[in-house]
């Protein structure tokens, strides 16, 4: 019995630095820890394929983008929601993610944004479909301040660096 408990007293002390190091490893890790970025106003619709232009430059090759200022807003609900009025927002303290089909028309809209470092990760509910697009994509736009994105993420050259996970199939 004794040579038993020596052993395992051995192992725990082996192991103990270890699982020390291990434990520490996360902390002060700012990119493990996810940050709920919270959805002020959110929109969802139909997107003209022929007026694709008027999002951003990255926005038209891809899924996800970004709007940071009235006049490209403007530009982009004219088409949108072409019988609304503009909902004001104030690009001082908030700008707009948006997620877009390039695959398949389906059904889409924002259910969270979550920041991960230095990752803007949108989660989107949306339809199965095979429909391929013709003439309209599904849209989805959500208004978030800018106080909960990095300012260095907000000056990107290149867009913000998104990740986009689809739940709720």
């Amino acid at each position: 019995m004794q040579s038993r408990t020596c052993a395992v007293l051995l192992c725990m002390l082996c192991a103990a630095p270890f699982l020390v190091i291990n434990g520490c490893a996360g902390i002060g890790d700012k990119s493990a820890e996810s940050i709920e970025v919270p959805i002020l106003q959110q929109w969802s619709g139909d997107y003209p394929v022929d007026h694709l232009g008027r999002l951003s430059q990255a926005g038209q090759r891809r899924a996800v983008g970004y709007i940071v200022e009235a006049s490209a807003f403007a530009a982009v609900w004219q088409v949108f929601k072409p019988i609304e009025a503009i909902p004001t927002v104030n690009f001082g303290k908030h700008l707009i993610v948006y997620y877009r089909n390039v695959e398949f028309y389906n059904r889409i809209s924002i259910a969270k944004i979550i920041l991960k470092g230095d990752d803007i990760e949108i989660l989107a509910r949306e339809t199965l479909s095979s429909r391929p697009i013709e003439d309209k994509v599904a849209l989805s736009m959500a208004v978030v301040p800018r106080s909960g994105i990095p300012r260095s993420l907000q000056r990107a050259k290149s867009g913000l660096p998104f990740r986009f996970a689809s739940i709720g199939r």
